[in-house]
């Protein structure tokens, strides 16, 4: 279960915008005009003299930072994820906020009671949210009518970690954001996610590194967490899904999605081993052989296309675009 978490470590890369760099006499952390930054590093001697030593101390400074905090230098800049380094040759592509793919649909892209609900994708980021903030991959949710009821799919930076969570609300208000375990979320890295919801029942997910690049689907996929729906009323509106970052100007997902799956699935396996093993066979056109046609809602991978008998009208909306090596 993962109904609370414990911060243990703080690790801040910010720095202020003026001062110059010293280094502290206390282990345990480096201090730029007297701003702590918990990075992990100790020295023993003061070096404040002359503006020679300090300025050779914050180009030391920055040395350290570069090669002792993976994934730094890739969340400075946005990082858009080739063909050599990418779970497929072919996706969705976000540059920018206000650019994201609308599915025409309605409630048939929501849970059914008597079914078990699935989503299924892979996403990469191109850079790591802010603390506190909140990205955003995929959303269904009525924006403007309270009590907001629907479904989304995102991921939050914490002071310690990342964690994907998932938004369900009913039209009464019940549920909520729910926060799952934690997964590393480098950019330029891909990852899978998969929502998995009983509806009045249980709302689970699982996922985690995408590790073959060639798109054949292999990720290294595992339980992340589980929840009650004890009075949660399953979700449903007549909004269209939406894909990728929606609101201009928004602090919001800027990546890319790969792969995306929407189920109602009249049977589901029990056992973990055995979700691992549909969920790994899932993936790219794998769904249609481990599930029956006549309950795939949406299916996306390799071309711009709803693969699923439902045939859904796909719109790139601002600067979306579909990237293929083909």
């Amino acid at each position: 279960m993962c109904d609370q978490y414990i911060e243990v470590m703080s690790v801040e890369y910010k720095l202020p915008e003026t001062g110059f760099a010293t280094v502290g006499r206390h282990f345990g952390y480096l201090s730029y005009s007297g701003h702590p930054l918990e990075l992990g590093f100790g020295y023993s001697d003061s070096l404040r003299k002359s503006s020679v030593l300090r300025l050779w101390t914050f180009i030391l400074f920055c040395v350290n930072l570069i090669v002792f905090v993976p994934g730094l230098q890739a969340e400075s800049a946005d990082v858009v994820p080739s063909v050599s380094d990418s779970y497929s040759s072919s996706y969705f592509y976000f540059p920018s906020f206000g650019s994201y793919v609308e599915v025409m649909g309605g409630s048939d892209l929501d849970p059914q009671s008597s079914k078990t609900f699935l989503v299924g994708t892979v996403v990469s980021l191109n850079q790591s949210p802010d603390v506190g903030v909140r990205h955003v991959f995929m959303s269904k949710y009525q924006a403007q009518k309270k009590p907001h009821p629907g479904w989304v799919i995102g991921v939050k930076r914490y002071s310690t970690s990342m964690r994907p969570e998932v938004y369900w609300r009913g039209s009464d208000g019940s549920g909520g954001w729910y926060s799952f375990d934690k997964l590393e979320f480098i950019p330029g890295h891909w990852y899978s996610l998969f929502v998995i919801s009983k509806p009045g029942d249980y709302l689970s997910l699982w996922g985690g590194e995408v590790f073959d690049r060639s798109g054949q689907g292999h990720s290294d996929i595992r339980f992340l967490g589980g929840y009650k729906l004890n009075g949660v009323v399953c979700p449903a509106t007549d909004v269209p899904l939406f894909i990728g970052p929606r609101n201009v100007g928004a602090k919001d997902f800027g990546g890319a999605v790969s792969d995306l799956i929407v189920a109602n699935l009249s049977t589901f396996p029990n056992k973990p081993s055995e979700i691992q093993e549909f969920l790994a066979n899932s993936l790219r056109a794998g769904i249609i052989q481990t599930a029956p046609l006549d309950e795939l809602d949406l299916l996306i991978f390799s071309t711009p296309l709803d693969r699923s008998p439902r045939n859904k009208t796909l719109k790139l909306r601002g600067d979306a675009k579909w990237q293929s090596a083909g």
